[in-house]
């Protein structure tokens, strides 16, 4: 099919739509914090994150298709500018509630697509995908920023925030567990030790 008989993207369309909502959209809404973070500003440093141990993981010699790896890590929450942010415990902690919240996500994507006239369900279904590198590293910057945020909160003297290192260690080693071995686990186990360092200061 040629360029010309292609429905073209509406700029319009994507300036006023729902993904501008994204910096609307606080996390952490449980937790006192001093400086709010918005699910716009945490995606560009998961993409961020992403590119950069992308790059390593190039220079050590792995395949990198920095495509997937970039479209996935920047709309991996674009969900939450049409349903808000939820709690980590609770998302996750509720088998039943996860599939139901990503029911109504992939309906509010499919919505999306129709509407700008791009393919944006299939990078945010896989963006941490367990079968191949460009998911495992999606899920680690993920992680890597959580911990980037409460540590920058802790310095400002939030002591609320300390239990979500905990927390973010139990993840880090759920992921090395869950996931295939991958050089990935490197950058987990990596965090892991900081976190443990950052716990005994």
């Amino acid at each position: 099919m040629s360029i010309e008989n292609c429905e073209k993207l509406s700029m319009l369309s994507l300036m006023s739509g729902s993904i501008n909502r994204m910096s609307h959209v606080y996390r952490y809404s449980s937790v006192p914090t001093i400086r709010k973070e918005n699910v716009a500003e945490h995606s560009w440093y998961v993409a961020y994150y992403s590119f950069v141990i992308g790059l390593d993981l190039v220079r050590r010699g792995c395949e990198i298709d920095f495509g997937k790896l970039l479209s996935r890590a920047l709309v991996h929450d674009l969900d939450e500018s049409m349903t808000g942010d939820f709690l980590r415990h609770v998302k996750y902690g509720h088998p039943r509630l996860k599939s139901v919240l990503d029911e109504v996500s992939i309906a509010m994507l499919e919505s999306m697509e129709k509407e700008l006239h791009i393919p944006i369900k299939e990078p945010w279904t896989n963006a941490k995908s367990r079968e191949d590198l460009e998911g495992d590293i999606v899920a680690i910057a993920d992680l890597a920023r959580v911990l980037s945020y409460v540590y920058e909160e802790i310095q400002l003297g939030n002591n609320h925030v300390k239990y979500i290192l905990k927390e973010c260690c139990k993840y880090l080693r759920d992921t090395i567990k869950e996931r295939r071995p991958t050089v990935a686990n490197d950058y987990a186990r990596d965090l892991i030790k900081w976190v443990e360092e950052v716990a005994n200061d």
